[in-house]
């Protein structure tokens, strides 16, 4: 799997990512614990690739980003 970080990641918004890829497959959002931000995790899925790509937000910004054959 191909991971990157917040490091290695564009300074996008949700907003952005849903005007290049459009709405997600899926949408999950994880509670750590009560003092840090949700993560919400939103996957988009390519019969055509065979790919599963994720994007990862915090504070409605991207902090991270994989993709993995199905």
């Amino acid at each position: 799997m191909n991971h990157k970080t917040a490091a290695n990641c564009p300074p996008f918004s949700k907003e952005d990512v849903l005007a290049v890829r459009g709405n997600p497959a899926t949408k999950k959002v994880e509670h750590n614990n009560g003092s840090s931000r949700p993560l919400e995790e939103w996957s988009y899925f390519s019969a055509d690739t065979g790919m599963k790509e994720c994007f990862f937000f915090s504070n409605n910004h991207l902090v991270g980003w994989s993709e993995a054959r199905m």
